[in-house]
C-alpha cells in the first residue's frame, strides 16, 4: 500500500516536471502522451516482472495521475491579456 503511495506522488512529481515539454501532438501536450504510454507498459510488464510488487491498476492510476498534473499545471498558470 505504501509504495502505491510513492508511485502515484512520484507520478504527480513527474508530470509536473514534463509540463515543460510544450511540443503538443495532436493538441495534446507530448508529456500528457508520454505518460500514458509509459503507464500503460507500466501496467503491462511491471507486474510480471516485480511479483510482489504494484498491480497494473496502480500504475494505469499513475499515469493519468501525471497527465493530470500537467494539464492542471496549464490551467493554473496565468496568461496576460493583452486589450
Amino acid at each position: 500500500m505504501a509504495v502505491s503511495g510513492v508511485i502515484v506522488c512520484c507520478a504527480y512529481i513527474l508530470g509536473l516536471l514534463l509540463s515543460a515539454i510544450a511540443r503538443p501532438v495532436a493538441g495534446i501536450p507530448l508529456g500528457v502522451v508520454l505518460l500514458g504510454i509509459g503507464g500503460g507498459l507500466g501496467a503491462i510488464a511491471l507486474p510480471r516482472l516485480w511479483r510482489k510488487g504494484p498491480k497494473a491498476t496502480t500504475w494505469l492510476v499513475a499515469g493519468v495521475i501525471g497527465g493530470l498534473a500537467i494539464l492542471y499545471l496549464q490551467i493554473r498558470i496565468p496568461v496576460s491579456v493583452i486589450r
